[in-house]
């Protein structure tokens, strides 16, 4: 669908014979109004490949719906408007703006007697000017003409905004495609230029493709008659690569990126741009982001940086001016994930990156796939490492007794397993797990625990005295992890009281966490966003506080 947009101009006070030429196509048009050569080449360059406008949109105020001699001058005498050429005049003051422009470009494609019918009585020549040879094309010209009237209350600007899109959607072949869209930007107020980006916004959704836009170069020669009309597309398509930026930093998505560097590659006749290593690198994130792939999204950050790198290096003439900006953004949006040696020691800064962007699922995904390593890094939990443990999970996972995605590493299966054993389910819908027992240094229950050890069988937690051919695999972190706390405070009650405390909210929160993530991947579960906002920030506190106890206290461990 072919759709041409423009915004009506008053009447000039004095408007004269003019003649324009367009970019390589080399005819030359004949105009009075500004608007007429731009239509004339749209008109004409879409004629010559077999096709032709559904609607001509244009943007009108009361004024330019208006002809002169319906109103007085300061005198109180009627008004005049005059078309002037080789000294001869031709008085049109029975037509406004838009009635005039209208007629002129119903004369060009119906191309009779009419198309030059002013400048024949003004003496002009017109042999040489361009005519559109395609009239068959529109078989009803009066329904091609669409004017939309603006409002002069700034709040009705809304309004005339909601009727251009009525009519694009109810245009002949609306559903048939993308609509083409050929903006003639030439005419209208301060408050058009307004209405037509926001169209042009709004379009971004209805597969929208700015064909082509025009504009006349300015002249500072009031007696030239002469002028070039200019194609000023690629222009606007800035607004689309603004919109393309916003999209992807603030919601991972890539598409645009994709369709805006197609363009601008086809519009410069070149197969590939330097910025092409970006927008590949953009597209792998937004992909991992969609999928939730915490891996690739982890990798895709470290490539991302990389390309920045190899693209800043590059010859400044090659690039597009337009994407330093772009460019800029992006640093600014990745800073400090960019800045991270370690994407897993900072799994917090990862996290609140993803709250920043609205990302929840994407954040409970990390927190749930990627916490038990950050934990056992800092050295908050430690756990049994010997290779019994290490064959036991292999076997494990080659038998597909566990899921070997989720048991690829000793470290996660130890720390989640740890987790669950410390917590059980209660009744509260919004808190589903607490603590299994009290967890305190001195306590007799954490006495017990210490001295306990926890055998698994298949996931299942088994008495200790269960026979010896059935695979276990030993879990002793309640007395690592008091005896290694006991180390760094030197016994020190109010410190290791702290760390308990510490640690019970961890695995209630870790549990949790698991627990909401599991619930997000099915349709069934109805779940609270605000509810599930507020527990993944206070895991995510939670993790801050053991990465800076950690690092003030010399923490870590390097078991695995």
């Amino acid at each position: 669908m072919n759709i041409m947009l423009l915004a009506m101009s008053t009447f000039p006070p004095k408007m004269k014979h003019c003649i324009a030429s367009y970019g390589d196509d080399r005819g030359e048009y004949s105009y009075f109004s500004q608007l007429e050569p731009g239509c004339k080449h749209f008109i004409k360059k879409l004629g010559s490949e077999g096709k032709k406008f559904d609607k001509i949109i244009t943007l009108c105020t009361s004024e330019t719906l208006t002809a002169p001699n319906t109103t007085k001058d300061k005198d109180g005498q009627e008004k005049k408007q005059f078309l002037e050429c080789y000294n001869n005049k031709v008085n049109i003051s029975a037509s406004s703006p838009y009635e005039f422009f209208k007629q002129r470009i119903k004369g060009f494609i119906k191309n009779d007697e009419s198309a030059f019918a002013y400048e024949t009585e003004l003496g002009v020549d017109v042999s040489d000017f361009a005519r559109f040879t395609n009239s068959q094309l529109y078989t009803d010209i009066q329904d091609l003409f669409v004017d939309v009237l603006i409002e002069k209350d700034e709040i009705e600007i809304t309004s005339t905004i909601k009727k251009v899109i009525d009519i694009i959607d109810k245009a002949p072949g609306s559903k048939k495609g993308s609509i083409n869209l050929y903006l003639n930007a030439q005419g209208g107020a301060r408050k058009n230029i307004q209405i037509v980006n926001t169209v042009l916004n709004m379009l971004q959704s209805r597969k929208y493709n700015l064909a082509e836009v025009s504009v006349i170069e300015f002249n500072n020669d009031r007696n030239a008659v002469r002028y070039k009309m200019l194609d000023a597309t690629s222009l606007y398509l800035k607004n689309d690569l603004a919109t393309a930026m916003n999209a992807f930093l603030q919601y991972g998505r890539a598409d645009m990126f994709n369709d805006y560097y197609k363009r601008y590659k086809a519009d410069r006749h070149i197969s590939n741009a330097p910025e092409d290593i970006i927008v590949d690198s953009i597209n792998k994130i937004s992909d991992t982001i969609l999928l939730c792939d915490i891996d690739g999204f982890i990798d895709g950050i470290s490539e991302l940086r990389d390309c920045i790198t190899q693209y800043d290096s590059l010859p400044q003439r090659d690039k597009d001016p337009f994407f330093a900006l772009i460019e800029n953004d992006i640093k600014q949006s990745y800073k400090e994930l960019f800045n991270s040696q370690d994407i897993i020691a900072d799994l917090d800064v990862l996290v609140k990156w993803c709250l920043d962007k609205k990302h929840l699922q994407q954040a409970l995904t990390i927190l749930e796939a990627k916490t038990p390593f950050f934990v056992f890094k800092y050295g908050f939990i430690y756990g049994k490492n010997d290779n019994e443990t290490k064959q036991a999970l292999k076997d494990l996972r080659e038998s597909k007794v566990i899921a070997d995605y989720k048991y690829r590493e000793p470290v996660y299966f130890l720390v989640n397993t740890f987790c669950f054993n410390m917590t059980k389910r209660q009744s509260d819908v919004k808190k589903p797990y607490c603590v299994r027992k009290n967890f305190e240094p001195n306590s007799e229950e954490t006495q017990a625990l210490i001295n306990e050890c926890f055998m698994l069988e298949c996931g299942k937690r088994v008495k200790k005295n269960e026979t010896d051919d059935q695979l276990e695999i030993c879990i002793r972190f309640y007395s690592d992890w008091f005896s290694h706390h006991e180390q760094i405070y030197n016994n020190d009650p109010n410190s290791i009281t702290k760390a308990a405390t510490e640690l019970k909210t961890f695995v209630v929160s870790y549990r949790n966490i698991c627990e909401f993530r599991n619930n997000t991947n099915h349709s069934n579960t109805k779940l609270d966003y605000s509810m599930l906002t507020r527990k993944v920030i206070g895991l995510n506190n939670c993790l801050t506080s053991i990465k800076r106890s950690a690092i003030k206290n010399g923490l870590g461990n390097k078991a695995f």
